[in-house]
């Protein structure tokens, strides 16, 4: 949504410049304590009644939030680095208006490389 109305509002205003949008991977550490301790609530809120359904098929764990109903956590490892972070500059720096967004997690296996 951010990236048409930026053309749209360029293109009325006259302005020759472009958006662009990167979705970006965040490295975090495998061995973050954040990971034994979800803390953030994440998506819709959930009925008490169809909690105990989502914990037993889909293993989340799950809290009552604010009074507001039931919602899932995860974990909130702290960042490390922003792996499309040179992507991000070259864009900035070619004149793009950049939007970076996702902040996907990632970790880093010897093995098999990035995973999510």
């Amino acid at each position: 949504m951010l990236q048409p109305s930026l053309y749209n509002k360029f293109k009325e205003k006259d302005i020759n410049k472009k958006a662009v949008t990167i979705v970006t991977q965040v490295k975090v550490d495998k061995d973050d304590p954040a990971f034994k301790n979800p803390t953030k609530p994440v998506g819709p809120f959930y009925s008490k009644e169809k909690v105990e359904k989502l914990q037993k098929e889909k293993g989340w764990t799950i809290i009552e939030d604010s009074g507001r109903g039931y919602r899932r956590i995860v974990p909130s490892p702290i960042p490390i680095e922003i792996i499309e972070r040179e992507a991000i500059k070259n864009s900035v720096d070619n004149g793009f208006l950049t939007i970076a967004v996702g902040g996907i997690q990632i970790i880093e296996n010897e093995r098999c490389g990035l995973k999510g």
